[in-house]
């Protein structure tokens, strides 16, 4: 049986991630160079809108890694979609993302033609709470999931979750959502080539 003891000590956010699924056809060499749209986390009641979280945030932090990927933002996407469609059909789609109901989101179809992009990339934050023991220590916890679409074939090509666990932290929630985003990231497969390959 395992016991937790809560200290008054402050410590860092620890978190841990899990692969949930990945497509067989889908490797690192499928993701490298190609235009990704970056959708917001998502929250219980829609989008975060703090500059913390903000896509182009999300975009700079990965293209310091990542170079060879090329991101569109929403408000490109939406822009395209609005011309020919109203909200309803997109605010279903949304909502089937967050949800984790893939078949509704997948038979979105007039969503997806107008998605000018390889793949999709979208963090749904599951659950989160804040605990206060009759001590005064204060827990934080969250778990949120991660998911590539390929927006051709209009499917989960790889799905990854991660948990943040933080006691007596000083870091708000923004950030404490940020590093978790970080470790979601750096889990996405990434292209190596072979070692006789001369061009990296």
């Amino acid at each position: 049986m395992a016991v937790a003891v809560m200290t008054g000590c402050a410590s860092r956010a620890g978190y841990a991630t899990k692969l949930l699924y990945q497509s067989d056809d889908f490797d690192g060499a499928d993701f490298s160079h190609r235009t990704i749209l970056l959708l917001p986390v998502t929250l219980e009641n829609g989008f975060d809108t703090t500059g913390m979280l903000s896509p182009s945030r999300q975009a700079q932090w990965l293209l310091k890694r990542r170079p060879d990927l090329k991101f569109v933002f929403r408000n490109h996407f939406e822009s395209t979609y609005y011309s020919a469609h109203d909200k309803a059909a997109l605010n279903s789609f949304y909502g089937a993302l967050f949800e984790g109901d893939v078949l509704a989101a997948q038979t979105s179809d007039s969503v997806w033609a107008h998605m000018k992009a390889d793949y999709l990339l979208v963090t749904s934050i599951k659950n989160s709470a804040t605990i206060r023991d009759f001590e005064r220590n204060i827990k934080k916890t969250l778990r949120c999931e991660t998911e590539l679409w390929d927006i051709e074939n209009t499917e989960v090509v790889w799905r990854i979750s991660t948990v943040g666990n933080i006691l007596n932290g000083t870091e708000g929630d923004a950030e404490f959502i940020w590093g978790a985003l970080q470790e979601a990231y750096n889990s996405i497969p990434a292209f190596r080539p072979a070692l006789n390959e001369e061009n990296w």
